[in-house]
Formats: structure tokens, C-alpha cells, sequence
């Protein structure tokens, strides 16, 4: 296997819509680029989009990237999109690489935008055509919930189209994965003194006024996981902004990365964003690009555990919804 270049991202950039001719000086259309189409790809469950999830409803919505025609029909897929008139959690499975991309069910305001926000993420998926990915979609609201997921990106009816080399990108979307990592098991104190209680991880965990709770966020043992974006949606039961302080400890020493607890949403966590949805005119959240951490990134080797000690300091109950973003490395 050849060495992984890492100046040579998965994503290439657009082939251009004029070429030069240099021995008349004129330009001309590009043909090449008439065979690379955008592309928007519903997520159906039973065939149907959208589809109303029942309370507490688990369900799997399929993706299928469909071909042109006569056409190749492979896809780069660069963005998730979804409109809900609740809340909902997700885990995405790849079937054409085996992979699922997070370790745990979260919150799709982590991991999808809409149109006027859409989430980009933190690595494009190549998918071949007539591939099924599915995306578990689990209903945390109580009540119905209309669920619209899409993924867009660009397909290419053609192999080879200008300077997207196809079997490059085929081989890092088996090296390289987007990947969300959220909480799978989490320690509560709800009081100074108080004997630890341990409760499960998952897309959403009650944090009481004046508790302290300690989130492990666990790297997959077959992966590096390359750390992109710090990203939160938790609300309080008050209707407010919740009040939390943070402390994030690095997963191999422990050792804290902000010497002192601080404000989770101010300094740490990226905040989602509130944005119209469509089509229930409901409020949909998505997240917010760049973090504080703006383009460095954090790598974590195999087994790793993030530690996240999170205080209230909030009159309601918070409901915690974080998660760490970013892309999965499978090279030793």
C-alpha cells in the first residue's frame, strides 16, 4: 500500500467549467464537467420521505445513492441535512465499509443542518451507486415526529472526470471516515459527599441543579479518532441557556486541557444554532461551524478515553447532549 499523502484531501474541489485553449488562445466549455451533478439523496424508511416516527419509535431510514442512466453514479457526499418536528437520535451505518460512524446514538442536531445551515462534515463519504447506508433513527420526544433526512454532496457519471481520481478517493474512504464520539457511560454526584451513581451514556443524560457529572467519551479500539470540533445542544428544563462549567481531561494522562472548570458553552463547547425548519415551520438546531477550536485538530490514539466533568449551576435540569467531532484514522 502506498503511503497516505496528507496534502491530498479527499475532497478535491470542483472541476472547472472552462478550459483553455492554449493554441487559440479561446475557452470553451469543460465537457468533463457536465458529468459532475449535484446531488441530493433522501433517507426512507418503507419507501416513504418523509416519514412520521411514532413516541419513542426506533426505526432504520435507507439512503440509497442512485444512478444516472447510463451513468456511473458515484457520489461524494459532503453534507447532512434534516427537518424534525422533534427530537430525534441517529447512528449512520456504512454498509459498503462496515463502519458505523459514531460509537453511540446522538442527537441529530450534532450531526445534521438544513439548507440555510447545512453541517458539513468532517470528511467526504465516496459511496458507490445503488448502496444502501442506514441511518437508526430513534424518537426522543414522546409524541410523532416528522423526520426528513437527506445527505447531498456531488455524483459523477463519469470515472476519471478532470483531477478527481476515483480510485483515490475509494481508498482513503476506507483509511479515512467522518466519526462523532459521544458519551457511552457517564458518573453522577448529585451532591457534595454524595455516594457516585453511574448511569448510562447515550444521545441524552439528566443533569440535576448542583450535580457533577463525569462523561467518558470512548475512542473505538480499531481507530485514531482526529479530534475537528467540540460541539453541545443541551437545554434546561428553565427554557433558558443552560449554566454549566467544563473541564476536559486528556484521554491518555488524564491531564486537564483548561486548568480550571469554565463556562461549557462560552469557551469550550461549540453552541448549536437555532434555524427555521422546513417544511413543519418547526425549530430545527444544527450545528455551528467553526468551534473554538478553529482549524487544529486533537488526535487520540486506539482506546482512548475523554473524560468531560460537567457542574450545573443551573436552576432546572440540564439535558446534556454533547459530542466530540471529527474523523476516524484506520492506519497503525
Amino acid at each position: 500500500m502506498s503511503a497516505f499523502d496528507p496534502d491530498v484531501p479527499l475532497m478535491t474541489g470542483d472541476v472547472p467549467a472552462l478550459v483553455l485553449d492554449e493554441a487559440t488562445g479561446k475557452y470553451s466549455l469543460n465537457q468533463d464537467k457536465l458529468s459532475v451533478k449535484w446531488s441530493w439523496q433522501p433517507g426512507r424508511f418503507n419507501n416513504q420521505f418523509p416519514f412520521q416516527l411514532a413516541a419513542n419509535q426506533t426505526a432504520d431510514f435507507n439512503i440509497r445513492v442512485t444512478a444516472e442512466a447510463g451513468g456511473e453514479g458515484d457520489v461524494e457526499v459532503a453534507a447532512w441535512m434534516i427537518t424534525t418536528t422533534g427530537r430525534v437520535s441517529c447512528q449512520p451505518y456504512i454498509p459498503q465499509w462496515d463502519k458505523h460512524l459514531s460509537n453511540v446514538p446522538l442527537s441529530t442536531s450534532l450531526m445534521f443542518g438544513s439548507a440555510q445551515l447545512q453541517a458539513m462534515i468532517a470528511e467526504t463519504i465516496y459511496s458507490f451507486p445503488s448502496i444502501d447506508w442506514t441511518l437508526t433513527m430513534m424518537e426522543l420526544t414522546g409524541a410523532p415526529n416528522l423526520v426528513s433526512p437527506v445527505v447531498s454532496g456531488r455524483r459523477f457519471t463519469q470515472k476519471g472526470v478532470g483531477q478527481y481520481d476515483t480510485d483515490k478517493a475509494k481508498a482513503l474512504s476506507r483509511l479515512i471516515t467522518p466519526y462523532w464520539l459521544g458519551p457511552s457511560t457517564a458518573t453522577l454526584v448529585t451532591a457534595p459527599g454524595a455516594a457516585p451513581i453511574t448511569v448510562p451514556g447515550g444521545p441524552e443524560i439528566a443533569l440535576p441543579p448542583g450535580a457533577t457529572i463525569t462523561l467518558e467519551f470512548p475512542c473505538p479500539g480499531d481507530a485514531a479518532f482526529d479530534c475537528k470540533w467540540a460541539l453541545d445542544d443541551s437545554t434546561s428544563t428553565t427554557g433558558l441557556e443552560p449554566v454549566m462549567t467544563a473541564q476536559i481531561q486528556e484521554g491518555q494522562t488524564g491531564y486537564p486541557l483548561n486548568d480550571v472548570p469554565m463556562s461549557m458553552r462560552d469557551f469550550l463547547f461549540a453552541p448549536t444554532v437555532a434555524v427555521a425548519g422546513f417544511p413543519s415551520g418547526g425549530i430545527i438546531r444544527a450545528a455551528s461551524l467553526p468551534s473554538p477550536q478553529g482549524n487544529w485538530t486533537h488526535l487520540y490514539p486506539k482506546e482512548t478515553k475523554i473524560r468531560v466533568v460537567i457542574t450545573s449551576g443551573d436552576a432546572g435540569i440540564i439535558t446534556l447532549r454533547p459530542c466530540f467531532a471529527g474523523v476516524l484514522l484506520y492506519v497503525d
